[in-house]
Formats: structure tokens, sequence, C-alpha cells
């Protein structure tokens, strides 16, 4: 990208990047805060298997969380 219009920081070119990901990917690039392209391919990609591995144990093992209503008997 630096190659088309080599006056842009490459952290605006980040800053864009990020702003096109999904909800739930955003959180996690702020967090880290990552400053080149290279680091955010490496921290999409973690947070990726992460949502993953969620998705997979919450398919497989129900709900990951408890519900808090009660019945009356």
């Amino acid at each position: 990208m630096n190659a088309l219009n080599p006056s842009l920081p490459e952290l605006y070119y980040v800053s864009n990047f990020i702003s096109g990901f999904r909800e739930d990917i955003k959180p996690m690039l702020k967090i880290h805060r990552p400053i080149t392209l290279t680091q955010i391919f490496e921290q999409v990609k973690w947070q990726e298997e992460s949502n993953n591995a969620i998705a997979k144990k919450t398919l497989y093992h129900g709900s990951t969380t408890r519900s808090t209503t009660t019945k009356d008997f």
C-alpha cells in the first residue's frame, strides 16, 4: 500500500483496515494496539481461532451461561 501513496504512514492504513472488521474482532485489536498490518493479520488470526473454539464449545455443550430463572413447584 505504501508503494501507491508513500506520503501516508502505515498507521493510516492500520486504522482504516481495523475499521472494516466485524464488531467482534475490533475490540481485541484496539486492546493490543497493532501498529503494523502484519501485527493485525496475526492478531485477527488468533481472535478468529478463539471465536471458533468458543462457537464449537457452545454448539456441542449448549449455552456457556447458566439460566438464572427458577420455577415454582
